[in-house]
């Protein structure tokens, strides 16, 4: 049934949105705001680096070659440089690759990775300050993230939207508007050529389309932000009109968020950073196995585990014989045997050699995950069966990387150390991380590709 639509009272959504968008000045985007922006590009680029010679990566790269893309910006982790769009499609694939982004987690978008790989190409173009890029991403994290609440979680993404590519193109779409001072009418017809753009499909979850998904919501939100420069022009009401992108893609768009004044909160500051490698449904899960870790309980004393979690969790991450890397990081089972095994959850404990490993598949097989109702999206409940009778329960209600149980920034430095360790020495390392905590005061990328760059091999 389609939704009951009333074009009276949402009349020129799109209008109202783009022009509190275009009008606010980046120059009042709060300090807060601007701190947490370093900590998204900290998390982003230590995946982009870290992911920067997966084969689909290279993949598009030879794509980009026999096209003759120009050298504009550069790759991330390599001195090659493609165009604009190309640099954008493939930061942006690499960022997203391992599923270890961060997330919204009212919307389950992974917020930087559409909007910085648009960013970071035109920055490197035009000799960005680090200060305009960090206020351009924050308000494109917020365009995206009231983007994703309007078109809802349950009516949207549930429904098999990948909301990180749909809802990612609006938010670099509204970043490099920004920094282009667009006009409210130009960010309007912006925001149009978005609609006309955004996709990206939850059924290819899985495969090398899903990073792709990613990379192009980054290159054609940049791309719709200068088609409206030069005066493009789409629908005047391509969100809210009759057979507009809300009403086309949603089953009950909500268009409150687009409505709302901007500055008097941020949504930002509701960002979540991943301690594990995997779709974010399945954490709770794993943070509770390596909670029975800790008690001391090892994996040969286990007869059978038993997770409660919410409903999504197996619809998303409930693969329980997965057989490589891109099986895994949907798969709730591996993350509980990896947990309880290794400890932790990152990019190693997901290779395709780990996840084949006759421990891990011993283990996962002994792994039943139950839907409930009663399980809240970001809690689980385990129950261990012990050889010796004895049924260890536990309940996570606070999984780390939550809002309420937040990844701090020595944590986010490990990660970064942890996912470039295979590319970059130590020194490099160092230098990179302090050059993004003082990346407001940077004025501009030059030295910052060449850090970046490997200097060792993995």
């Amino acid at each position: 049934m389609q939704p009951k639509r009333d074009h009276r009272s949402n009349n020129m959504i799109t209008r109202i949105f783009a022009t509190h968008l275009a009008e606010y000045p980046p120059e009042r985007v709060p300090g807060p705001t601007i701190h947490e922006a370093k900590k998204c590009f900290l998390n982003w680029l230590g995946n982009a680096i870290g992911a920067h010679r997966h084969p689909s990566v290279n993949m598009m790269l030879n794509v980009a070659r026999a096209l003759n893309s120009s050298p504009q910006a550069t790759v991330l982790g390599t001195s090659i440089k493609t165009d604009l769009q190309f640099a954008a499609i493939l930061n942006g694939m690499s960022s997203t690759m391992w599923d270890f982004d961060d997330t919204h987690m009212e919307t389950i978008i992974h917020p930087s990775a559409p909007v910085f790989p648009a960013l970071v190409a035109w920055g490197e173009h035009t000799r960005l300050s680090g200060k305009k890029l960090l206020q351009a991403f924050v308000l494109g994290f917020e365009a995206e993230a009231r983007i994703g609440l309007c078109l809802g979680r349950e009516g949207h993404y549930e429904r098999g939207w990948h909301i990180t590519s749909t809802a990612g193109t609006f938010g670099a779409a509204a970043a490099i508007g920004k920094l282009l001072s667009l006009s409210p009418s130009q960010m309007q017809h912006a925001m149009g050529i978005a609609c006309a753009q955004a996709n990206g499909l939850r059924e290819m979850f899985g495969t090398y389309t899903k990073p792709m998904h990613v990379g192009k919501a980054a290159a054609n939100g940049l791309l719709a932000a200068l088609l409206a420069r030069e005066g493009l022009t789409s629908a005047p009401q391509p969100l809210e009109g009759k057979a507009g992108y809300a009403y086309l893609v949603s089953t009950a768009p909500e268009f409150r968020p687009l409505k709302a004044p901007w500055g008097e909160s941020w949504q930002i500051l509701r960002n979540t950073y991943k301690p594990f490698a995997c779709g974010i449904v399945a954490h709770p899960s794993i943070d509770a196995a390596m909670r029975l870790r800790q008690r001391g309980v090892t994996a040969s004393e286990i007869v059978a585990i038993t997770v409660r979690v919410h409903p999504l969790t197996l619809v998303l991450t409930g693969k329980p014989e997965p057989t490589d890397t891109l099986e895994a990081i949907f798969s709730v089972q591996h993350g509980v045997a990896v947990g309880l095994l290794d400890g932790k959850a990152g990019q190693r404990e997901y290779t395709t050699d780990r996840v084949r490993d006759a421990d891990v598949v011993a283990l996962r097989r002994k792994v039943t995950a139950i839907a409930s109702q009663e399980v809240a999206i970001d809690q689980a409940v385990l129950e261990a069966a012990l050889k010796n009778g004895e049924v260890i329960r536990i309940a996570v209600d606070k999984v780390i990387g939550s809002l309420a149980n937040p990844l701090m920034e020595k944590a986010l430095e490990e990660k970064f150390l942890d996912m470039t360790a295979p590319y970059l020495t130590p020194e490099r390392q160092a230098r990179i991380v302090d050059f993004v905590w003082r990346l407001d005061q940077q004025p501009s990328f030059g030295e910052f590709f060449r850090l970046c760059e490997a200097d060792r091999e993995a």
